[in-house]
């Protein structure tokens, strides 16, 4: 716009108020710019905390904050003032006058072009960089969704069952009356078994003590490599949640107060306590509130009990039967559907009416929600990356589209002189992707620093993981491609009679 300038100047407009309508102009863009960001904050938050895990603390709380939005809102005034003065404070007053002479032309100078491509630069390198990080995030997504948490979580309902008035009672069979209500629930149409334990996997929950094998133990045992997860369950269990007997037994209904101690591990235990033996039989030494020997009568498969990321630990089950707990969940597995909640409830409620059942929950949300924050982070980092490549395609898409304008006259005389108009689209789309493949390298130096800090949340994949590195250059590539074909297609379009013309 230095030709319209020049003619404000030469008309009698002052230096200063030049200054005012650039400044004018650029902040009304920057104030309706961020008016339509923040519709879009204010509609997105809901969505967002929709989206997030239900284990993030607060989230419910998440608003528009007002320190946050007055940050947001200075921000967009410096940059609406900056690249407001930008311009008109880096041109001499005399060039003003001097531009008369290109009045009939649109011209635009080195240095201009320079600082148009540099900010486009800027904007594919941030690009690269966040498009890398989602890609990365993405796949260690998909992989971490993958994982066999070593039991079966379809079509099973926990419900946790209580009694805690009856602690005090002497004489009092609380494990008696888990059975009744186990029997009768496991007897409710569509119900394949029903069984009990004091910790679902994936619920946040969980106990270690100290254990060791029989007669081999450690010179220092209260040492955390010498730790495994205590859980309770009763028979059936292994079967209503899909784990793998590998040897001897599960629980059965002869395991109970007064027979011997037995206890079911799994096989991470017992490549820890036993390697190369049978552990059928023999005993492991657990450290409740005193040292006991428990006999191990069943080996079963691993299971992710806190988290899909991390290797399964070494785990023993005591039963149910033989320790009173007041406060367990029932775990009810469907035959080929999700059972019914109302029928479990009313057939826990005809065996002991005061329960309130109230926090009933399926396994498939404990596994959902063990996975909700990878989630979370993955469509947060997405969403910015897709905004940083929208960005990134308007600006390049203005840089070229404003070279176009300023080479007009010359793209005419090449028309007038015999070039093709395909020639001239592959030389203006060229120049764009010149100024790309400069923000690709810069973005993939960056990345390659950046997605280091990414490793501690990655999962089967590695920070320099070589199909995000590759699959962003081509995406960013091919968006800046399209950027330049645009303007670069109307360029060719040009009449070079009216461009000479025009000269």
């Amino acid at each position: 716009r230095r030709a319209e300038m020049a003619v404000r100047a030469a008309l009698g407009a002052s230096r200063g108020r030049i200054t005012r309508q650039l400044l004018i102009e650029s902040l009304l863009l920057a104030v309706l710019g961020a008016a339509a960001g923040l519709v879009v904050a204010v509609s997105g938050m809901s969505a967002l905390r929709g989206l997030a895990a239900a284990n993030i603390p607060r989230m419910d709380e998440v608003s528009l904050d007002g320190r946050v939005l007055g940050v947001t809102l200075l921000i967009t005034a410096v940059a609406g003032i900056l690249f407001g003065l930008f311009p008109a404070l880096t041109t001499p007053p005399g060039r003003l006058s001097a531009a008369m002479g290109g009045v009939g032309r649109s011209r635009g100078t080195r240095r201009g072009a320079r600082v148009r491509a540099s900010l486009v630069v800027g904007e594919v390198a941030l690009s690269f960089v966040l498009l890398t990080c989602a890609t990365l995030l993405m796949r260690s997504f998909v992989s971490l969704s993958a994982v066999d948490p070593g039991f079966d979580p379809h079509d099973v309902l926990t419900l946790p069952v209580s009694f805690p008035g009856l602690s005090a009672t002497t004489g009092f069979d609380v494990v008696g009356l888990q059975e009744q209500i186990r029997e009768r629930v496991a007897s409710v149409p569509g119900v394949r078994e029903a069984a009990f334990t004091n910790i679902v996997p994936m619920s946040g929950d969980g106990r270690d003590t100290y254990v060791y094998a029989e007669g081999r133990p450690p010179s220092q045992i209260r040492r955390v490599e010498n730790t495994a997860e205590l859980r309770f369950s009763s028979e059936d269990y292994f079967t209503a949640m899909g784990v793998p007997l590998v040897r001897g037994r599960p629980f059965d209904a002869s395991d109970r107060e007064g027979s011997e101690p037995v206890t079911v591990v799994n096989e991470r235990l017992v490549a820890r306590l036993f390697p190369g033996e049978d552990p059928i039989g023999k005993g492991l030494v657990v450290l409740l509130d005193e040292p006991r020997t428990f006999r191990i009568v069943g080996v079963v498969g691993d299971m992710h009990q806190h988290s899909l990321g991390q290797p399964a630990r070494e785990e023993l089950h005591l039963s149910t039967r033989q320790r009173r707990l007041y406060s367990v969940t029932l775990v009810v597995k469907g035959r080929s559907a999700m059972p019914s909640v109302d029928a479990v409830r009313a057939a826990v409620r005809e065996v002991d009416p005061s329960q309130p059942l109230t926090r009933v929950a399926t396994l498939d949300r404990f596994v959902g929600d063990a996975l909700a924050s990878g989630r979370f982070q993955t469509v947060l980092l997405g969403i910015f990356a897709a905004l940083a490549v929208a960005l990134a395609a308007v600006g390049l898409y203005g840089v070229v589209a404003q070279t176009v304008a300023e080479r007009r006259h010359e793209i005419g005389v090449r028309l007038a002189m015999g070039a093709e108009r395909g020639e001239v689209v592959r030389m203006i789309v060229r120049q764009g992707l010149k100024v790309a493949a400069v923000g690709v390298l810069v973005g993939g130096a960056v990345a390659f620093a950046a997605t280091g800090l990414l490793k501690a949340l990655l999962y089967g994949v590695g920070p320099r993981d070589p199909i995000a590195f590759g699959l962003t250059p081509v995406l960013l590539l091919a968006v800046a491609l399209l950027s330049s074909w645009l303007p670069a297609r109307r360029a060719a379009r040009v009449d070079p009679v009216q461009s000479l013309r025009a000269e």
